[in-house]
């Protein structure tokens, strides 16, 4: 990789018709993710793309994930990747063969935003080769502002270190070049610095600093949202200054640029000769031990074995994450197909109850329907037997009243007959007394 020529980086002029693009950089876990998802609340555009959270980062990274493919394939074109102690150098070298990759960079940024909002670009690696971006947002219309995330090395190592990717030295060397070259590649353009305690701190006050600087007018919800997503409680690591001055193992132009930065993000950068110096001290480190890491990375690089196991493992590791994603998305169907199933249940468990309620109460009815038809049975059957009775007594009656009616007339008779014959018995008297004559 070349030596850095360290000049200052003269903006080209933009149009007035310029739309903001908002280029969020910093070393890795200094709250370039906080930033960016702040700055999309606030009005900010973010592409549709961007890669999905992860147990370090539940809310979210908001990298665009073509982007940060890119930036992987422009480092590496240079022999360069992420966690470069002397990333400082790889800006120079991208710079030189920036006409590679431009096109790329061109078409991501058309194809991701459009329209008047301010783009919100946000990936670390961007960090190491802000003059490339700076070149490819100003040819697509865009003005960019940079905004630089601060946090203490020590944090973003240990935060670093904490998901298994690099050694804390490693991180903290790392730190110390992303944020000099950074530095260096954005002087005399629209910048700030962030410190991460302020971001968590005082947002508003962060944002206002950021509109000033950019003109993005505010949404008219932003606040609450942004004070619903931002909470402290994310932050698992709080160092001092004095913890990385005390640290003799450590590279102590760290604690040289830290400060530098610190009271850059007060709004008043100081003079960049500090820094100057710093830089000048890191190129002679890395003139010194980057042959030597080379040759580590080739005598890496010469293990096709290695090579073939890593590949193989990444390959495994990305089935595994399909596979884990598909079995979530499966959960997550089941689950519901399963609460659903579980209130189906609930509601013919109580149609089942209502009905056999209804059921039993029928048959209760039902018997009692069937006990008062047996009783008027009963008593239809009675009476009926009763009216038999009724209806014989009846006619035993009308007999008995039939023989008296002729009874009465015989014994009628009887008397007309006995009248007849007294007058029969006096006729005959008279006439036996006619015969006789006088005595």
């Amino acid at each position: 990789m070349p030596s850095a020529r360290i000049q200052p980086r003269k903006p080209a002029a933009a149009s007035s018709r310029a739309r903001p693009a908002l280029v969020v950089v910093g070393m890795h876990r200094s709250g370039t993710s906080a930033m960016a998802r702040i700055l999309s609340f606030a009005g900010g555009r973010l592409p549709e793309q961007v890669i999905r959270p992860g147990p370090d980062n539940p809310l979210g990274f908001w990298e665009p994930a073509e982007m940060v493919a890119l930036n992987d394939a422009i480092l590496a074109s240079v022999g360069s990747r992420w966690d470069d102690v002397f990333g400082h150098r790889v800006g120079p070298a991208v710079w030189d063969r920036r006409t590679e990759h431009m096109q790329s960079a061109r078409a991501f940024i058309a194809s991701n935003y459009s329209g008047e909002e301010a783009a919100i670009l946000k990936d670390p690696r961007a960090s190491l080769i802000t003059r490339f971006w700076d070149e490819a947002l100003r040819k697509e219309g865009r003005s960019p502002v940079y905004i630089i995330m601060v946090r203490h090395p020590l944090e973003v190592a240990a935060s670093v270190a904490a998901r298994g990717d690099t050694s804390e030295a490693t991180a903290v060397l790392a730190w110390a070049a992303y944020m000099l070259a950074v530095e260096r590649d954005t002087r005399g353009l629209k910048r700030i610095f962030v410190d991460y305690n302020d971001l968590l701190s005082d947002w508003r006050g962060v944002l206002m600093r950021v509109e000033a600087i950019s003109g993005m007018p505010r949404k008219a919800d932003a606040d609450a949202a942004i004070d619903a997503f931002l909470s402290s409680d994310h932050r698992h690591h709080h160092l001092t200054d004095g913890d990385l001055s005390a640290r003799t193992d450590l590279w102590e132009g760290s604690a040289v640029v830290l400060g530098w930065m610190r009271a850059a993000a007060t709004g008043v950068e100081p003079a960049p000769d500090v820094l100057q110096r710093a830089l000048t001290d890191l190129e002679r480190l890395a003139s010194i031990l980057d042959p030597a890491l080379k040759d580590l990375r080739s005598e890496a690089a010469g293990f096709p074995a290695v090579r073939a196991a890593l590949a193989e493992a990444r390959d495994e590791v990305k089935a595994l994450r399909a596979l884990c994603d598909q079995f979530h998305a499966e959960a997550d169907h089941n689950g519901r197909h399963w609460e659903a199933s579980r209130g189906m249940v609930a509601h013919l468990t109580h149609e089942l109850a209502l009905a056999k309620a209804e059921a039993d109460a029928a048959r209760h009815e039902a018997q009692a329907t069937l006990l008062v038809r047996h009783e008027l049975a009963l008593a239809e059957t009675r009476a009926l037997r009763q009216k038999s009775q009724n209806g014989d007594l009846i006619q035993a009656l009308e007999e008995e009243r039939s023989r008296a009616v002729a009874a009465r007339a015989e014994r009628a008779a009887a008397q007309d007959y006995i009248v007849q014959l007294a007058s029969e018995r006096e006729a005959l008297a008279a006439a036996l007394a006619a015969v006789q004559g006088p005595s």
